[in-house]
């Protein structure tokens, strides 16, 4: 399950991360310590490392498509924050954030559930129109 929800958050390519990233970070800040003192970004290597407990930062850049420096930076503020842990240069994850991973692929289900709903909607109302052009 876990490898799933990280490839779906991985993948991020119907949304805008940025916007996407500080919008859950913000709503789950309020049930989860420390996590409003993380970059929204840092959720990246905090799925990677989720689907690969026992990670190196050189493998987990490959993984999230990110910058070597930009991962040890991520990681650094994940340990520091206590979401994971560092044993001997691989990284996991700590109840804490476990927590998060869980939280976080709840609402990027539900994110995406919705988005695919919208785009229901959308690709409904074109064929009625052709439907309806058809017929005359």
């Amino acid at each position: 399950m876990r490898k799933h929800i990280t490839d779906l958050i991985l993948s991020g390519e119907i949304m805008n991360y940025g916007k996407w990233l500080s919008t859950v970070v913000g709503e789950l800040a309020s049930s989860i310590d420390d996590l409003d003192n993380m970059s929204p970004i840092a959720m990246l290597p905090l799925a990677g490392i989720a689907a690969n407990n026992g990670i190196s930062a050189s493998r987990l850049a490959i993984a999230c498509d990110m910058e070597l420096h930009e991962v040890e930076k991520q990681i650094d503020s994940l340990c520091e924050l206590g979401f994971i842990t560092n044993e001997d240069d691989t990284f996991n994850l700590t109840i804490k954030g476990e927590k998060t991973f869980n939280a976080f692929g709840r609402s990027m289900i539900l994110y995406e559930k919705f988005q695919l709903g919208r785009r229901k909607e959308e690709v409904d109302r074109i064929s009625k129109i052709i439907n309806d052009v058809d017929e005359f």
